[in-house]
């Protein structure tokens, strides 16, 4: 019976695939790529530190252009043009900034500071799992498995598209690093553009996943200002770190591997495989 049960379940998933790739308007993530099981532990078993997305958050939010709709295409044919123009040069910089220890945020490197590096990677894991979360829920396919004329330069996520994590991620880094270094606000916010729009010459995201994710941060800080315990921890690191620009002198090798040891410790403490 289990066997009957296991042949159908194989036969109705492939079945779903062929009619996904003879239709594009049904093309999902769920359809054309497995998820992570690293990821969905993730997912299911993150408890949030700092903040998290609430259903209230979620309705703010708008859903992805749909697969036959004007601006897919717009989009698509974006992604093309940015590929034609990718060079040797975008390629070694997106597959640094694949991981959150690749990103040069205005010198700033998560590895530098260990006061301020706890900080910020408890908001990380946060902001990560809200948009893990968003992404279960909408389901968007990645632009290579929608058009195979996208050629990616890095192999593809196996998660959803829609929002872009990098997006989300490195806008709520740079808005946090801002609320301890003001002055650095605006550069910070270039870096966190620049890195955005890079998963999109990488030809992994689509622009609306970018728009998106940035306003999903834009809107998780707003709400973690609020917080008292968020208030007093920045204006404490502030007294402690304002004046100091050798934090943003902080971009090397040394710096980038206990980037890497700190995030490796993060995710053997929640359980999850490396």
């Amino acid at each position: 019976m289990n066997r009957i049960i296991l042949a159908m379940v194989i036969f109705l998933a492939i079945q779903s695939i062929a009619i996904a790739e003879n239709n594009p308007s049904e093309l999902r993530f769920s359809n054309t790529q497995q998820w992570s099981s690293t990821i969905l532990h993730l997912i299911k078993t993150w408890n949030p530190v700092w903040i998290s997305l609430s259903d209230q958050d979620k309705q703010k939010l708008s859903p992805p252009p749909n697969n036959n709709s004007k601006t897919m295409a717009i989009e698509v044919e974006e992604l093309l043009q940015l590929q034609i123009k990718r060079s040797s040069k975008d390629v070694k910089l997106i597959k640094r900034e694949m991981g959150i220890c690749g990103w040069n945020m205005d010198g700033f490197i998560i590895g530098s500071n260990k006061e301020i590096d706890g900080f910020l990677i408890d908001i990380f894991f946060d902001v990560t799992h809200a948009g893990y979360k968003l992404k279960k829920e909408i389901n968007r396919v990645r632009p290579s498995h929608y058009d195979k004329r996208i050629k990616p330069s890095i192999p593809v996520p196996n998660h959803a598209a829609y929002p872009s994590n990098h997006s989300i991620q490195t806008h709520m880094l740079a808005l946090n690093l801002a609320d301890i270094f003001p002055n650095k606000k605006r550069a910070l916010l270039k870096a966190a553009h620049q890195i955005t729009r890079n998963r999109e010459i990488a030809g992994v995201h689509y622009a609306s996943d970018s728009k998106i994710g940035k306003l999903v941060a834009m809107n998780l800080h707003q709400k973690l200002i609020t917080n008292k315990k968020y208030q007093n921890k920045v204006i404490k690191l502030q007294k402690k770190y304002k004046n100091n620009n050798k934090l943003f002198e902080a971009f090397t090798r040394e710096n980038y591997s206990t980037c890497k040891g700190y995030i490796r410790g993060f995710r053997e403490g929640a359980g999850l495989n490396l």
